[in-house]
């Protein structure tokens, strides 16, 4: 249905489904159908106030409405499918994230634990060297650095690690034998 705004009215509204229109601009919800001339193309084929006189158009109107709920029913069931399916989704992220900091924690665990017994095995060295070092401190009477850099020749002279050299010199002297 096409309405007219009255003269000197401003943008026209449109109707609603069932044409009504607002009652303080538009002619025929003022003064009624009687406003409008007889034969005119702008009645509406129902009553007064957009009530529906024919059941033909009470049929169309009931399909509409079941149509527009048919409708809504469908765009709410494929919303909660979007939702159901972000969710699993969802879930199968927190999943993945959880695996990923479940074995990066088990991979720094491991890196801790080896770097704890490089470092115990580092001390246990130390302990061996400096127990080396002060034999033979004792045994040559030379400075802390010179004993150390004599242990440090022995070591590349046999092509053996400093701490073997320095272990199987303090292992001699517990045992009674001097370093020679």
């Amino acid at each position: 249905m096409r309405l007219v705004a009255p003269r000197g009215g401003t943008e026209e509204p449109t109707a609603g489904p069932l044409g009504a229109c607002h009652a303080s601009r538009w002619p025929l919800a003022r003064r009624g159908a009687a406003a409008l001339p007889r034969g005119s193309p702008d009645i509406p084929k129902r009553g007064i106030y957009g009530r529906v006189n024919e059941p033909e158009e009470l049929l169309k109107l009931r399909e509409e409405i079941h149509q527009m709920l048919a409708n809504a029913v469908a765009v709410k069931e494929q919303h909660m499918a979007d939702i159901a399916r972000r969710d699993e989704l969802h879930v199968a992220e927190m999943n993945r994230r959880d695996e990923l900091h479940t074995s990066e924690t088990q991979r720094r665990s491991d890196v801790h634990a080896h770097e704890l017994e490089v470092f115990r095995r580092a001390l246990d060295s130390r302990d061996v060297i400096g127990q080396a070092k002060g034999i033979i401190m004792a045994t040559m009477l030379c400075s802390a650095d010179e004993a150390f850099q004599l242990l440090t020749k022995q070591s590349q002279v046999q092509n053996r690690k400093l701490v073997e050299v320095a272990a199987e010199i303090a292992a001699r002297t517990a045992r009674g034998h001097t370093p020679g």
